[in-house]
């Protein structure tokens, strides 16, 4: 019988997981519109209204930045 370690088989969830997610995450369109700003394209999803700007650098990719957006949004 073979003993396979169980950080191993953890470790192999967790990219199987993650290759899945991100496979998922691929196919939506994110909220917003882009930007070209010559070189580059910026990503830009505005919402709310009021006095006070807030900017939300979600420069390395996920989700963060939008649960957090829709929260402040609020007040």
């Amino acid at each position: 019988m073979v003993h396979i370690p169980i950080r191993l088989i953890i470790i192999v969830a967790l990219l199987i997981f993650n290759a899945i997610a991100l496979l998922i995450e691929s196919r939506k369109q994110p909220p917003g519109q882009l930007i070209n700003i010559g070189s580059h394209r910026l990503h830009l999803h505005c919402q709310g209204e009021g006095d006070v700007t807030v900017v939300i650098d979600s420069s390395l990719g996920g989700l963060e930045g939008y649960l957090l957006q829709d929260s402040i949004s609020q007040f």
